[in-house]
């Protein structure tokens, strides 16, 4: 199930739909009694109470909202949504509701700004998909049997472009890479190897999140007085993509994890155990096993290496300016 989300989640990703609008379900439609379902799970998708899940200056984004966009770009398969479990749904709705966020301050950035686009642009678009897809027919009988339609994909594809260009032109023009960053970049460590454990706070409460903070108080000190660490995520990590291997990640690169995650992977000294981290998933405590540098000469790797430091600074400035637009728009997120 977790990698169903995960597939469904760069899938919204691709196409992201906001509202400044607060949207209401219908009783009689199929994704209410969905939402009225899933509430059993998380009270606050409760359909007929509409709650409000995110709020700004200029938009807001209610339960109705979060259910247009899943329809929208789910389409037939928002009916699997059932089948996660509460942490699963909770955390994959979060994110959800993250980039509905992240997209919705951007594009009011981009309206500020003047930035618009026109129909040819959003149709040359469409023309790849059709070629990527096996034809104009093939590609909308593929829409048509996920529930969705050709002038949805229209109207994503012109606030992807939207976005695309403000940021493209007030936040990526001046990225430079220098000799000195190069050098710096190939003296760091390349991958690390940890073991984690994960307790969940995804749709959970103030005091359900302190409960679980004295929890992994608790485990952290266990850790600390030398039980085996791997045994532990075993027993109590809520990841189940590593909790079989004793919450164990290996070799993965800078920019790969959240970034609190990251931080300790390659600042926390070898074999010691970090503090308690937390990120959207929830509180994490890791030790790490192994960091290795790279083993190949610098001009080797050099344009990969300019590539990920290019990538690595578009993630930074961006994460900075989508903080700074929540800030400017007060933005407070309420789902929990």
């Amino acid at each position: 199930m977790k990698r169903l989300l995960a597939a469904l989640l760069l899938a919204l990703v691709m196409i992201v739909a906001c509202s400044k609008s607060v949207d209401k379900m219908t009783p009689d439609s199929p994704t209410y009694q969905l939402a009225a379902e899933l509430a059993n799970k998380i009270p606050m998708l409760d359909p007929e109470k509409n709650a409000t899940l995110a709020k700004a200056k200029n938009f807001t984004l209610s339960t109705g909202s979060l259910f247009k966009e899943l329809e929208t770009n789910m389409g037939r398969n928002i009916t699997q949504l059932t089948d996660a479990d509460t942490s699963e749904l909770a955390t994959f709705l979060g994110r959800v509701l993250d980039s509905m966020v992240e997209t919705q301050v951007l594009l009011q950035a981009a309206s500020e700004k003047g930035i618009s686009i026109q129909e040819a642009q959003v149709d040359s678009v469409v023309q790849i998909f059709f070629r990527n897809n096996g034809g104009e027919e093939r590609f909308i009988t593929i829409l048509t049997n996920n529930g969705l339609t050709l002038e949805m994909l229209k109207t994503d594809i012109e606030k992807n472009l939207k976005r695309e260009i403000y940021l493209n032109t007030y936040l990526f023009n001046n990225i430079e890479i220098n000799e000195q960053d190069l050098k710096d970049a190939y003296a760091e460590d390349k991958t690390a190897s940890v073991r984690h454990i994960l307790l969940s706070t995804q749709g959970k409460s103030v005091a359900e999140k302190e409960k679980i903070h004295s929890q992994m108080e608790n485990l952290l000190a266990r850790a600390r007085a030398g039980e085996d660490f791997a045994e532990l995520a075993k027993q109590y990590t809520d990841d189940p993509g590593s909790k079989e291997n004793g919450g164990l990640y290996e070799n993965f690169p800078r920019g790969q994890m959240v970034k609190a995650f990251e931080d300790a992977a390659f600042s926390v000294p070898v074999g010691e155990i970090s503090d308690i981290i937390e990120t959207t998933y929830g509180y994490h405590i890791l030790k790490v096993i192994e960091r290795k540098k790279e083993n190949q000469p610098l001009d080797d790797v050099k344009t990969a290496l300019e590539s990920q430091l290019q990538n690595r600074k578009r993630q930074t400035l961006y994460s900075e300016m989508v903080d700074s637009l929540k800030t400017a728009q007060k933005v407070k997120v309420l789902f929990n």
